[in-house]
């Protein structure tokens, strides 16, 4: 019994550089403006309360878990694709 075998095409090592890139500033963006460095110090920012019953250290916590997410998220996906 004979195995056929289809050759591979050839990997066009120009698109390899391209995408990693593309993905490395894909990374950098999501991690550095789009939440993870903004948001990620934000527990430790002493606020002033604006007004009577609002408790910014609930939103602040939260916002710091979104950019967690963000972080962790978009940017760790991005990069094990390379």
């Amino acid at each position: 019994m004979s195995v056929t075998t289809i050759p591979e095409r050839p990997v066009k090592k120009w698109r390899v550089i391209v995408f990693s890139a593309v993905a490395v500033l894909i990374a950098l963006t999501f991690s550095g403006f789009f939440g993870g460095g903004l948001f990620l110090p934000s527990p430790w920012i002493d606020l002033q309360q604006p007004f009577q019953g609002y408790q910014p250290a609930l939103h602040l916590w939260n916002s710091a878990l979104w950019g967690m997410i963000t972080v962790i998220l978009l940017s760790g996906i991005v990069l094990a694709l390379l």
